[in-house]
């Protein structure tokens, strides 16, 4: 474990706490987003809501996890003032509540893990309470892990390994039985449709919108239930995939590719992230090879690793350090590629772009590069500051501290 890396989590979390806009017992952030104006996105300079991939709840988890290593009243209490902005006061309204990382359900799973981090029972019950709520209040979810149902099985039976409570079971099982209600069948397999065909030609690959992320929680609800229905649409899910892979780019398409005046898709190209791409797929196979132990998701995984290490051969001071899309979340499947497979040449890639992250940034007090494109640094867990600080805990302890990108 090297001081090192605390150093920089501190540092951050320290910067997060400084500029924290404070009022009524609550806290908040300003910082950079991509919003819809009109019919363009565009970088907007913002605060935030309760969220976890943007927002404070996100935030107030990283605050609460650097807390266990470097202890401060400060920490622990924005991290609270956080929170107090996060939960919902008067309910959870319908639109948003029930995604993991955009919702009440994500703010509420980061009160349920502060509190078991700062030993609070009634901030764990007050937690799980916006999780139940948002979990219940909403009839027809979308499908994927950042919105909808695929999000919500990985998280839900991390509560109740803890917990034990049986309406984690009831909301599991209703979130693996929408995913099943809801497949695109082909020859290739099963596959999910998340956005309009003039954005995208074919239904997803990858993790945070694609198979990928549908593929791994129904293998998290096989192995929690044993029903076999699970285990089986898993592994169409996968094959579909596997049935888009490129043997060119050792890489599967983004097929968010826009149709063209011939009603023809443009050329694809290949994600390299956790949302899109080798990265977040790898971490997908890995967790599959741990549940099944198919050789078979190990050979992938495999290949999303070397496809994913391939381009850190080309050092560049410009890419984002983000979770999301960046150098924080590619590191992360080479972390878990080090437990999994069981082979420390892993973590010393991870290792390698934790020095890159010192060497550039920490060391010269610049910006760190965050996943806004075209924007500066921006507070939040998946884009933002807090995201690189969670990547420095993993790296300082990575059994200790959680994936936030593979949550089980």
């Amino acid at each position: 474990m090297s001081e090192i890396h605390l150093d920089v989590a501190q540092r951050i979390g320290m910067q997060l706490c400084r500029d924290a806009v404070r009022w009524n017992g609550r806290a908040n952030w300003l910082g950079d987003s991509m919003e819809l104006c009109g019919d363009q996105w565009r970088v907007a300079h913002k605060s935030f809501g309760g969220d976890l991939y943007g927002g404070t709840g996100g935030i107030a988890l990283f605050l609460a996890q650097l807390d266990r290593f470097r202890p401060d009243p400060l920490l622990r209490e924005t991290a609270r003032a956080a929170l107090e902005h996060a939960l919902p006061k008067n309910g959870v309204s319908a639109e948003g509540s029930s995604a993991f990382y955009n919702g009440a359900f994500g703010a509420g799973f980061a009160a349920a893990e502060i509190g078991a981090l700062f030993d609070d029972a009634p901030l764990v019950e007050r937690g799980l309470a916006v999780v139940k709520k948002a979990a219940a209040e909403v009839s027809e979810p979308s499908f994927d892990v950042l919105t909808g149902s695929a999000g919500w099985i990985g998280p839900l039976l991390r509560l109740h390994a803890r917990t034990g409570e049986k309406w984690m079971l009831n909301a599991v099982k209703r979130a693996g039985e929408h995913l099943l209600r809801t497949v695109n069948r082909s020859e290739r397999g099963v596959s999910w449709g998340s956005i309009p065909k003039e954005v995208a030609a074919h239904d997803l690959t990858g993790y945070s919108h694609g198979t990928a992320g549908a593929g791994v929680a129904l293998l998290e609800l096989h192995h929690a239930t044993g029903e076999q229905k699970y285990l089986d649409v898993a592994n169409e899910a996968f094959a579909y995939e596997r049935s888009w892979f490129s043997q060119e780019h050792q890489n599967w398409p983004d097929f968010r590719s826009r149709i063209n005046a011939e009603g023809q898709p443009e050329q694809f190209s290949c994600g390299l992230a956790w949302c899109h791409g080798a990265p977040g797929i790898g971490l997908s196979r890995l967790r599959a090879w741990q549940l099944t132990g198919d050789t078979a998701y190990r050979d992938e995984a495999l290949v999303a690793l070397r496809a994913t290490q391939a381009p850190l051969s080309q050092p560049s001071s410009e890419l984002p350090f983000a979770l999301c899309h960046g150098m924080a979340g590619n590191a992360e499947l080479f972390i878990e590629a080090a437990d999994v497979i069981d082979d420390p040449q892993w973590m010393g890639v991870a290792e390698a772009i934790g020095v890159r992250g010192i060497d550039y940034y920490h060391h010269t007090r610049r910006h760190w590069p965050c996943g806004v494109q075209g924007g500066g640094e921006t507070p939040g867990l998946l884009l933002g500051l807090a995201g690189i600080g969670w990547f420095y805990l993993r790296l300082h302890d990575p059994k200790g501290v959680p994936s936030m990108l593979l949550v089980h």
